[in-house]
């Protein structure tokens, strides 16, 4: 078993995992893609709102790799390496 005290991982590594479980989450509760999309988006968007209130640091940049990996997404390519 992994030790999640000392396993160290990356920005990107968690935004990219917070991004499936919102994609997932949105999917679920979604008529069709097309709304699933339309929500995706307008998550993005209020995510890359909190961006610019918050201050320099680990939150900032894990929410807005989040915010640009679900516009990765919706835009149907892979998320930024």
């Amino acid at each position: 078993m992994v030790d999640l005290e000392t396993t160290t991982v990356t920005v990107r590594e968690v935004a990219d995992v917070v991004a499936l479980v919102a994609i997932e989450l949105v999917g679920s509760v979604s008529k069709d893609t097309q709304e699933a999309d339309v929500r995706l988006e307008e998550l993005a968007g209020r995510l890359l709102d909190y961006v610019d209130a918050l201050p320099e640091g680990n939150q900032r940049l894990l929410m807005g790799a989040i915010a640009e990996t679900l516009m990765a997404t919706e835009e149907g390519s892979s998320p930024p390496e």
